[in-house]
């Protein structure tokens, strides 16, 4: 069964969400068979900036409203 269908069986519920664009570049993340390189991965997630603009948008659409 696809989403689609079992959104409209009843089976999921309707997807949500708010994409948070940035300019975050994960190409130089290394990877080792299935599994990102975990140093790599917090070097480019783990920044001041983006968190910051995530926590704003949470504020800004999220926070306080009924899901």
């Amino acid at each position: 069964m696809d989403i689609k269908t079992a959104v409209e069986s009843g089976e999921l519920v309707p997807i949500r969400c708010i994409r948070v664009k940035s300019n975050v570049d994960l190409s130089t993340v290394r990877i080792t068979r299935i599994k990102y390189n975990s140093q790599d991965l917090e070097s480019k997630l783990f920044v001041p900036v983006k968190n910051n603009l995530l926590v704003d948008t949470y504020i800004e659409y999220v926070k306080n409203k009924r899901l």
